[in-house]
C-alpha cells in the first residue's frame, strides 16, 4: 500500500523563514538611494500591488498574460508576460499563469488557426492556393497580433464583467 505523506515540519519552517529573510533583505532596499538590481527588484517586484487580489490588477494580469501566449511558441513567453506585468503594474502570478494557455499540444492548432485568419484577412477566402515566403510571414504575423489583442480585449472586458456578478453576490457586499 503506498501512503502519501505530508513535508516534514522542519522542511516547511526552514522554508518559511527562508522567504521572510529574502523579503526582508530586498524590503530593506526600498528606502535607499542606491540604484542597483537590490533596490529595482525591492522597488518593482515586491511592490504589494503585483501581488494583490485587486480587480484592476487582476484583469490586466489576465489580458496581458493572454496576449503574450498567443505569440509563437518562444521558451521566453513567461518570462516575457512577468516582466509586462511588472511595468504596467498588472498581478504578476495570474500574468504568469495565463500564459499557459497555448502550452506544447496547443501550439500548432493555434499557429494553424492565426496563419489561416490572417491569409483569409489578408488575400480573402478564396485564396484556395498555398502561399509560400513573405505572403505566408506576413498572413501569420497578422493573424498573431489581431488573436492577441482581440483576445486581451476580451478577457479585460470579461473579467471585469465576471467580477462584478461574483462581487455582488459576496456575504460582505465589498466591490471594488
Amino acid at each position: 500500500m503506498c501512503e502519501v505523506h505530508e513535508p516534514n515540519g522542519f522542511v516547511i519552517q526552514y522554508w518559511k523563514r527562508f522567504v521572510r529573510r529574502t523579503y526582508r533583505s530586498l524590503r530593506k532596499y526600498r528606502y535607499s538611494s542606491s540604484s542597483g538590481v537590490k533596490y529595482w527588484l525591492a522597488t518593482r517586484v515586491l511592490h504589494r500591488r503585483l501581488w494583490r487580489v485587486d480587480r484592476q490588477a487582476m484583469a490586466l494580469g489576465l489580458s496581458l498574460g493572454l496576449a503574450v501566449a498567443m505569440l509563437p511558441p518562444a521558451p521566453v513567453q513567461t518570462v516575457a508576460a512577468t516582466t509586462l506585468a511588472i511595468l504596467c503594474r498588472a498581478n504578476v502570478p495570474l500574468a504568469a499563469a495565463a500564459v499557459w494557455v497555448s502550452n506544447p499540444l496547443t501550439w500548432l492548432p493555434l499557429l494553424h488557426f492565426q496563419e489561416n485568419l490572417g491569409r483569409s484577412i489578408l488575400f480573402g477566402f478564396s485564396a484556395g492556393e498555398e502561399r509560400v515566403g513573405i505572403e505566408r510571414i506576413s498572413s501569420l504575423t497578422l493573424g498573431v497580433t489581431l488573436s492577441a489583442a482581440v483576445l486581451a480585449v476580451a478577457s479585460y472586458c470579461i473579467f471585469h464583467f465576471m467580477w462584478g456578478i461574483f462581487a455582488g453576490k459576496g456575504a460582505s457586499g465589498n466591490k471594488q
